[in-house]
């Protein structure tokens, strides 16, 4: 998928149209929507076409449970055109492809715990991220299952910038609970449809999908993570050190995705900062403060700390 383009005009009449409607108006699934379904489909593609000649694959994927449940909302009314445009106009990579997926808890009896959008380059990609349930689930784990994204992004997806350019693509998931113990091949097998011969701990889940994506976990400094800062904090960075980036404000989630995207590409990360206005750039370098700058490796597709 993602033989078009991102058209400005088409997403200010979207974001015009929906802006007043309640999230009930946007998001009108009560279940899992086939559409998103890990179960119907075996692959997502991001395919580099006449529009977009060197496609990037991003997949963001959102916590939609109970204290996270507006990060969803809030993506599709605003925070979409600002990644998209961004990209675009700051050019740290070609040609983005964005997957979205809802993330809720695959142990607490979440109906919809992984659902997975196609890849698309422009507004198209509004009418899959309105099929997602907004299940407003969990439950008292302590977690959610940050780590179905990661798989699915491993086993489940097929994009031309990493087999046809040795190019990684970037994956991000948001939350604001800890990290999980890892995949369970019961839930792989129940809401994935694959079988697996075991499970899978989070930190080699981790680096298998990290050899395909660049891989970031976006904590929001909210909910679950007001009660427990320094136990989500730190099982976080356990697993993917300075790859876990802390966010206190969501409304600047799509800038704070751009720009990591930006550092990660070899850009200087105080000029990065800078580049944004007023609050937004006090927001990005309080997140982006304990994350390095980062050199490609030409040869491998991916990147090592400069400090």
């Amino acid at each position: 998928m993602g033989y078009s383009r991102f058209d400005p005009d088409d997403w200010d009449t979207y974001s015009t149209k929906t802006a007043s409607k309640p999230a009930a108006a946007v998001f009108k699934s009560v279940g899992l929507h086939e559409d998103l379904d890990p179960l119907k489909f075996k692959v997502r593609e991001s395919r580099d076409s006449v529009l977009n000649p060197e496609s990037t694959a991003v997949i963001v994927g959102f916590d939609e449970t109970g204290s996270m449940g507006h990060i969803p909302e809030y993506f599709v009314k605003t925070g979409l055109g600002i990644l998209f445009q961004s990209i675009l106009d700051r050019k740290p990579v070609t040609d983005p492809h964005l997957m979205v997926m809802g993330i809720g808890d695959a142990e607490c009896g979440d109906k919809s715990p992984i659902q997975v959008s196609q890849f698309e380059s422009d507004i198209s990609i509004t009418n899959q991220i309105e099929k997602v349930h907004l299940e407003h689930g969990g439950g008292g784990n302590g977690y959610e299952s940050y780590e179905l994204p990661w798989y699915i992004a491993r086993f489940r997806t097929s994009i031309d910038c990493f087999e046809k350019r040795n190019k990684k693509g970037y994956l991000f998931t948001i939350g604001d609970e800890p990290a999980s113990k890892g995949v369970i091949k019961s839930q792989v097998k129940k809401f994935i449809g694959d079988a697996i011969e075991r499970n899978i701990p989070l930190k080699e889940m981790y680096e298998m999908v990290s050899k395909m994506y660049n891989t970031y976990h976006i904590i929001i400094a909210e909910g679950y993570y007001q009660h427990s800062p320094d136990e989500v904090r730190d099982s976080w960075l356990e697993v993917m050190g300075e790859n876990a980036i802390i966010l206190t404000d969501y409304t600047k989630l799509s800038e704070l995705i751009t720009s990591i995207i930006e550092v990660n590409e070899g850009r200087d990360k105080a000029t990065v900062t800078a580049s944004w206005s007023g609050d937004t750039s006090l927001v990005i370098a309080k997140s982006l403060a304990g994350y390095g700058n980062m050199t490609k490796v030409a040869d491998a597709g991916t990147a090592v700390v400069r400090f």
